[in-house]
């Protein structure tokens, strides 16, 4: 299960990077402000990626994020929270030429990105070896179990718009599984992943009667 947990939220992790969600999360919120006049539509999506980016940065990738937008984006929630203070929409107004500064500057680096290396965006999935879960879609009862041995250390890019990575799992037998990975479906996308990965509840269970070990695989 703790397995099931770090993979999951590890592919979470490296399906959207910092920039695309604040890029997609600043587009979206300037139609509410701009165009809908909807400012409590606006904070409800600048919000959670504030309380993401104050949890620090925990990859080289969301480092060197912060070292090029953090300034501007930590002056603009000051200015938000300003607004929130005195309802003054100046402040708003001003926080909103931060936030312009910093979406022009990810319209310019996300599409130069062609591929993640796997060590600066997610070191967990980098160093993982021999996991005790089956690589997805494999499982099959009366068959071998192909437990992931480990990640492909660089992902492609494919360039659409939602920007999907592919990548390679290898089981302990050295066969490789090439997999589609999406994010911006859903800013949660806890569950999808987990479903995708059929990764969910998986328990090892020890047959102690026949000496075999028994799976029991949920997806």
């Amino acid at each position: 299960i703790d397995q099931a947990r770090l993979v999951s939220r590890e592919l979470i992790r490296i399906a959207a990077s910092w920039g695309e969600l604040w890029y997609q999360g600043l587009e979206d919120a300037s139609v509410h402000f701009f165009h809908d006049k909807n400012v409590s539509a606006m904070m409800d999506i600048l919000q959670p990626l504030h309380r993401t980016l104050n949890s620090g940065p925990k990859t080289a990738m969301e480092i060197a994020f912060v070292q090029s937008h953090g300034r501007e984006l930590l002056d603009a929630e000051e200015w938000c929270a300003r607004f929130t203070e005195t309802n003054n929409l100046l402040y708003l107004s001003i926080a909103w030429s931060l936030y312009y500064t910093v979406f022009k500057g990810l319209a310019i680096s996300i599409p130069a990105l062609s591929h993640i290396n796997l060590a600066f965006a997610s070191p967990p999935l980098a160093e993982a070896r021999d996991l005790a879960l089956a690589v997805p879609g494999t499982y099959s009862v009366n068959e071998r179990l192909a437990r992931i041995h480990s990640f492909s250390s660089h992902l492609p890019i494919i360039k659409s718009m939602r920007r999907p990575r592919r990548f390679e799992v290898t089981d302990e037998a050295g066969e490789v599984y090439t997999f589609l990975l999406k994010g911006h479906e859903d800013l949660r996308q806890d569950e999808r992943v987990m479903q995708l990965f059929g990764l969910v509840n998986n328990l090892l269970v020890n047959n102690l009667k026949s000496g075999t070990e028994s799976y029991l695989y949920h997806g």
